[in-house]
């Protein structure tokens, strides 16, 4: 990995971000996603403004995004993702969960999908999660 040095131009005012997500997944293997502010399907998320723990506002994103109440999260993975139009790069601080509760909302912008049919941006981040350390998510094809 490299550091943020190498990536970043000195001369160039860059904006950092950091975006903790989680990975909800339920009995038949199917991601929970939720439409953004564009209109496009993601995982639940947040962009951290405070000092919270990642945890404790993840919890809260997917809490305001879902009704779901996240017990339990562990942290599995970290990418970066630049937008060099912007000159902004994204920290994604990738967390998983098999352990929530309460009810989804009743709303058409949060559903369960199987991974081959997510958003390429959304499989790609489950694809370095995958590659990276867990072998035990299964994929079904609809």
């Amino acid at each position: 990995m490299k550091c943020m040095n190498e990536i970043v131009d000195q001369d160039v005012a860059t904006h950092f971000v950091i975006k903790p997500c989680v990975l909800i997944f339920n009995e038949l293997g199917q991601v929970l996603v939720v439409r953004n502010q564009d209109g496009n399907w993601d995982l639940p998320s947040g962009i951290l403004n405070e000092n919270p723990s990642l945890v404790q506002f993840l919890s809260q994103c997917v809490y305001e995004q879902t009704g779901l109440i996240v017990e339990e999260a562990q942290y599995v993975h970290a990418m970066i993702k630049s937008n060099e139009e912007k000159n902004m790069y994204t920290l994604i601080a990738l967390f998983v969960s098999y352990q929530t509760m309460g009810r989804i909302k009743n709303e058409i912008n949060i559903r369960y999908m199987n991974i081959v049919d997510l958003p390429t941006t959304i499989q790609e981040v489950i694809t370095s999660y995958l590659n990276g350390s867990y072998s035990g998510v299964r994929m079904h094809h609809g």
